[in-house]
Protein backbone atom coordinates (compact mmCIF):
# COMPACT_ATOMS: atom_id res chain seq x y z
CA UNK A 1 0.00 0.00 0.00
CA UNK A 2 1.34 3.43 -0.96
CA UNK A 3 1.16 6.19 1.60
CA UNK A 4 1.17 9.72 0.28
CA UNK A 5 2.55 12.38 2.58
CA UNK A 6 1.91 16.05 1.91
CA UNK A 7 5.08 17.93 2.79
CA UNK A 8 4.01 21.19 1.19
CA UNK A 9 2.92 22.76 4.46
CA UNK A 10 6.27 22.11 6.16
CA UNK A 11 9.01 21.83 3.55
CA UNK A 12 7.32 24.37 1.29
CA UNK A 13 7.29 26.90 4.09
CA UNK A 14 10.98 26.28 4.71
CA UNK A 15 11.75 26.77 1.02
CA UNK A 16 9.79 30.02 0.91
CA UNK A 17 11.63 31.24 4.01
CA UNK A 18 14.96 30.44 2.35
CA UNK A 19 13.97 32.33 -0.80
CA UNK A 20 12.82 35.34 1.23
CA UNK A 21 16.06 35.23 3.27
CA UNK A 22 18.05 35.26 0.05
CA UNK A 23 16.17 38.33 -1.15
CA UNK A 24 16.80 40.16 2.13
CA UNK A 25 20.46 39.11 1.96
CA UNK A 26 20.65 40.72 -1.49
CA UNK A 27 19.48 43.98 0.06
CA UNK A 28 22.14 43.60 2.77
CA UNK A 29 24.82 43.07 0.12
CA UNK A 30 23.70 46.27 -1.59
CA UNK A 31 23.75 48.20 1.69
CA UNK A 32 27.22 46.91 2.55
CA UNK A 33 28.48 47.82 -0.91
CA UNK A 34 27.10 51.36 -0.65
CA UNK A 35 28.47 51.76 2.88
CA UNK A 36 31.99 50.61 2.05
CA UNK A 37 32.18 52.42 -1.28
CA UNK A 38 30.79 55.81 -0.21
CA UNK A 39 30.32 56.31 3.51
CA UNK A 40 32.87 54.30 5.45
CA UNK A 41 35.81 56.63 4.86
CA UNK A 42 34.76 59.02 7.63
CA UNK A 43 34.01 56.28 10.18
CA UNK A 44 36.37 54.80 12.75
CA UNK A 45 38.10 51.52 11.94
CA UNK A 46 36.21 49.80 14.75
CA UNK A 47 32.86 50.67 13.14
CA UNK A 48 34.02 49.45 9.72
CA UNK A 49 35.21 46.18 11.26
CA UNK A 50 31.89 45.85 13.10
CA UNK A 51 29.90 46.32 9.87
CA UNK A 52 32.14 43.84 8.04
CA UNK A 53 31.70 41.32 10.87
CA UNK A 54 27.91 41.69 10.75
CA UNK A 55 28.00 41.14 7.01
CA UNK A 56 30.17 38.05 7.46
CA UNK A 57 27.84 36.57 10.09
CA UNK A 58 24.85 37.28 7.84
CA UNK A 59 26.63 35.46 5.01
CA UNK A 60 27.26 32.47 7.28
CA UNK A 61 23.57 32.45 8.32
CA UNK A 62 22.45 32.32 4.70
CA UNK A 63 24.96 29.61 3.83
CA UNK A 64 23.85 27.45 6.74
CA UNK A 65 20.16 27.96 5.96
CA UNK A 66 20.82 27.02 2.35
CA UNK A 67 22.60 23.88 3.53
CA UNK A 68 19.58 22.92 5.65
CA UNK A 69 17.18 23.35 2.74
CA UNK A 70 19.48 21.53 0.29
CA UNK A 71 19.95 18.61 2.66
CA UNK A 72 16.25 18.23 3.34
CA UNK A 73 14.88 18.94 -0.14
CA UNK A 74 17.59 17.49 -2.40
CA UNK A 75 19.88 15.08 -0.59
CA UNK A 76 17.12 13.35 1.39
CA UNK A 77 14.43 13.68 -1.27
CA UNK A 78 11.92 10.86 -0.97
CA UNK A 79 13.56 9.29 2.09
CA UNK A 80 11.05 9.89 4.86
CA UNK A 81 13.26 8.21 7.46
CA UNK A 82 16.12 10.59 6.64
CA UNK A 83 13.70 13.52 6.92
CA UNK A 84 13.32 12.73 10.62
CA UNK A 85 16.97 13.62 11.26
CA UNK A 86 17.78 17.30 11.59
CA UNK A 87 20.89 18.45 9.68
CA UNK A 88 23.77 19.77 11.78
CA UNK A 89 23.52 23.12 10.02
CA UNK A 90 20.04 23.72 11.47
CA UNK A 91 21.41 24.29 14.97
CA UNK A 92 24.44 26.14 13.65
CA UNK A 93 22.23 28.55 11.69
CA UNK A 94 20.21 29.27 14.82
CA UNK A 95 23.40 29.95 16.75
CA UNK A 96 24.72 32.27 14.04
CA UNK A 97 21.40 34.13 13.94
CA UNK A 98 21.48 34.50 17.71
CA UNK A 99 24.99 35.95 17.58
CA UNK A 100 23.90 38.35 14.82
CA UNK A 101 20.85 39.46 16.80
CA UNK A 102 22.90 39.92 19.97
CA UNK A 103 25.32 42.17 18.08
CA UNK A 104 22.70 44.46 16.60
CA UNK A 105 20.26 44.77 19.50
CA UNK A 106 20.89 46.50 22.78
Amino acid sequence: MTVLVNLGNTLGAGLLAAVFSSMVYGANVWQAYIYFSKYSFDDRNSLRIFVAGLFLIDTVCLALSTHVEYTILVTNFGDLIAELHVPWSFGASGMAATILNACIQK
